[in-house]
């Protein structure tokens, strides 16, 4: 289990099973070190802290997110009995799951612009998405495109929501998909860019259609965009990939 996680430090005291721990911290039985992230993925160190053996790892994926997840399966394999350098050659050909920060093109609209797709939406998920694009793509203008999943999960974690649409710099912001759900008074996408940051630009699209044709408006050569959420957002990033 993930070490880095405090919820779990409860768990493992009070289950009677025998756990292996990995993470970022010193702590762990399996610590990741020395990572970094370019536009082709992730390059780590996997030092296991019971032994004091240490191997280093290649993956076409990004994220600090992605690469836990990678640790966890490079584990379960020693655990089973795989040899370090099959699993080292494996991973360099793993590819990433639909949504999971997919990087669709790197030449929408002809100008050097990357796409990234990407099902979180949950204010952590869109969190650990932006810290990743700020790491690769640090010198590109990022242009978001979100949309909040249910009026309940809005409500619930509407300040969550807040303060995290603030950091963005160019946002546009879809309509909540309602996901069979009636509509929560308070706590739609005119609440949300109301109660964001007035200092960034924050636009409201009204639908798919709209919010492509405000997004060409925004673009530049070597921008980033990111459609963010679980709802329409993923026929937004099929449309945008045909402007390539």
């Amino acid at each position: 289990c993930c070490g880095d996680e405090k919820a779990l430090e409860k768990l493992i005291r009070e289950v009677p099973r025998n756990f292996i721990t990995y993470g970022f911290k010193n702590s762990n039985d399996f610590q990741i070190t020395g990572l970094t992230q370019s536009v082709d993925g992730c390059e780590f160190n996997l030092k296991n802290n019971l032994d004091n053996s240490c191997f280093k790892f290649s993956v076409p994926l990004h994220g600090e997110h992605n690469v836990l997840n990678v640790v966890a399966s490079i584990i379960m394999s020693i655990e089973e009995g795989l040899n370090i350098k099959h699993i080292s050659e494996a991973l360099l050909t793993c590819k990433i799951v639909e949504r999971r920060f997919e990087v669709i093109s790197n030449n929408i609209f002809n100008k050097g612009i990357t796409l990234v797709d990407d099902y979180g939406h949950h204010p952590k998920e869109i969190k650990v998405t932006l810290e990743t694009i700020d790491t690769v793509w640090k010198h590109n203008k990022k242009i978001v495109i979100f949309q909040p999943h249910r009026y309940s999960r809005t409500k619930a974690l509407f300040n969550d929501f807040v303060e995290i649409l603030s950091e963005i710099d160019d946002l546009i912001l879809l309509d909540v998909y309602p996901a069979s759900e009636k509509i929560i008074k308070g706590f739609e996408s005119d609440d949300l860019l109301k109660a964001a940051n007035t200092k960034n630009n924050i636009i409201k699209a009204d639908g798919v259609e709209d919010a492509l044709l405000k997004l060409k408006d925004l673009v530049s050569d070597h921008s980033l965009i990111l459609t963010q959420g679980a709802g329409n957002t993923s026929a937004l990033a099929k449309l945008i990939s045909q402007y390539q």
